[in-house]
């Protein structure tokens, strides 16, 4: 009987998944010629199984009726159409779903060596690419191995074998690089670790998938964001951090750190929008409010099925007013802005006004602040951290503001017009060394 040898290479993408990236995997089978002289070429099998979140990050999709959309339909992982030497289904009459969207590809003649490339369309993709083969002695097919090893399985996109755990309870991390050998000479066979989504190589791959635990800064103690791990992982489309010489930033692609807690601030015309100074204060994203998915609600996560809740992004809103009867007053006095909910929260808590939406909202009276202060530059910038200062505040008493204050704190009342102006959110609160702003801020809900 011939010894044969059928293997896939590589085995995994050592790399971090990227939209629009293309592998390239070899199946091999050996010997050429059997123990009677003949050809051992056989049709090749190749298929994929895919994750399939909608989109290609968490804010943002590719629906244009071709190939590489990224529908919750499509899967993330798909082999390119029209390959030389071999036919590639779109839709397979198969009960098993994860063949659907170009998952299934098959040699158009006998091969001894079979090459197919895989295209990625998901920053968070991942998958395993089986090559199977009808060779004697197995039934109904025989599935390569990982080249070099005796490890039959599909080759992995990307390399997924830990995640930092010990989930075998034995007080060390899993033995997680599965060979078929024993690597760590403890006289067993590796184990075969938990999986958790995300590329082995990638900095904060130390925790599940699901985990919300980022814990700096520290805010009121609060751990997480409410994003997963593997949400911070994928990644979404931003503007950039927010700083205080904010103006028209390019769009562009961004994983996060699940260790740091992120805000996201909406932006499509104020300028500083999002400022939010404060060392102890969370790290800031600018979200163009006009590329957003859901611009009624304003959800970061929107194309998403792996997580927790809904992030929602505070929208910075013009509201643009003329004096006498419109004028924008609250219990007699001139609103220059209010916050109308959360950070956490789609549902309006405060709206006198009526803006359009359900998601949080920062709003801004401009001609007032125009009309009113001295330095508009300053006092806009002024107004804007202060209404998403209760976005993250709200559950403090008086949604966040205090007085007597810090002169140069943003959140306490009652407004200024007049130089200087307040220009971060304190640290201390007052002489008796109580905690400030910095030390109150939460992302999760109560």
């Amino acid at each position: 009987m011939t010894v044969w040898e059928f293997e896939i290479d590589p085995p995994f993408i050592d790399a971090l998944p990227q939209d629009g990236a293309t592998y390239t995997f070899t199946a091999t089978i050996r010997p050429e010629k059997d123990h009677y002289g003949q050809s051992m070429a056989r049709f090749i099998v190749f298929e994929i199984y895919s994750s399939r979140e909608p989109g290609y990050c968490l804010n943002a999709s590719r629906e244009q009726g071709l190939w590489t959309d990224t529908s919750p339909e499509d899967n993330d992982l798909k082999f390119v159409p029209n390959q030389q030497g071999f036919q590639i289904e779109n839709d397979v009459d198969l009960p098993i779903e994860p063949y659907l969207g170009y998952g299934w590809a098959v040699t158009v003649n006998p091969v001894l060596t079979a090459s197919v490339q895989v295209r990625c369309l998901d920053y968070g993709a991942y998958g395993s690419i089986w090559a199977l083969a009808d060779l004697p002695g197995q039934e109904p097919f025989a599935a390569a191995r990982w080249k070099g090893t005796f490890v039959e399985r599909g080759a992995l996109i990307p390399l997924d074998q830990r995640d930092g755990l010990d989930n075998d309870g034995d007080g060390e991390l899993d033995e997680d690089l599965i060979d078929g050998q024993d690597n760590d000479n403890d006289g067993e066979i590796d184990e075969d670790a938990e999986r958790n989504l995300i590329y082995d190589g990638w900095q904060w791959n130390n925790g599940a998938a699901m985990d919300d635990n980022d814990n700096e800064p520290q805010g009121d103690g609060t751990r997480g964001d409410g994003l997963t791990r593997y949400e911070e992982y994928r990644g979404l489309l931003v503007l950039g951090e927010a700083n205080d010489g904010n103006r028209a930033q390019v769009l562009h692609y961004i994983r996060l750190n699940p260790v740091r807690k992120e805000i996201f601030v909406s932006v499509s015309e104020i300028p500083h929008a999002g400022y939010f100074p404060g060392s102890g204060m969370p790290t800031t994203y600018l979200l163009d409010f006009n590329n957003l998915p859901d611009q009624e609600s304003h959800i970061v996560n929107f194309h998403s099925t792996m997580r927790i809740r809904p992030v929602f992004s505070i929208r910075v809103y013009r509201r643009i007013v003329a004096g006498g009867p419109a004028e924008p007053i609250w219990h007699g006095q001139i609103l220059y802005g209010y916050c109308t909910q959360p950070i956490w929260s789609g549902q309006r808590q405060f709206d006198p006004f009526g803006v359009p939406g359900t998601g949080p909202m920062a709003v801004i009276h401009t001609a007032q602040i125009q009309r009113d202060c001295d330095d508009y530059g300053s006092a806009s910038r002024y107004v804007v951290g202060h209404e998403i200062g209760h976005s993250v505040l709200w559950h403090q008493p008086n949604n966040g503001h205090h007085d007597p204050g810090p002169d140069f704190c943003l959140m306490p009342i009652p407004i200024r017009t007049s130089s200087p102006y307040p220009s971060e959110f304190c640290g201390i609160l007052n002489v008796n060394q109580d905690p400030g702003c910095q030390f109150r801020w939460r992302l999760n809900p109560p």
